[in-house]
């Protein structure tokens, strides 16, 4: 975890007050393309129906990167 903060903290373009909250977004946002992903795999979701699974996985791969 250390390596990679640094590594953050080395590329980072933003201004310093506001790194904390544009990471705390970011995760915010990966969240909830996972928690869609799942949603859909279950078919939670009574508007979108089941996903496909070659489609949940491209969802996944899309959140993982």
């Amino acid at each position: 975890m250390r390596k990679l903060r640094g590594w953050l903290d080395a590329e980072d373009q933003a201004p310093a007050g506001d790194v904390r909250l544009l990471r705390v977004l970011k995760v915010g946002e990966e969240f909830g393309e996972a928690a869609e992903a799942i949603t859909e795999a279950l078919g939670a979701n009574s508007r979108k129906g089941t996903a496909t699974p070659g489609r949940t996985s491209q969802r996944s791969c899309a959140t993982s990167s």
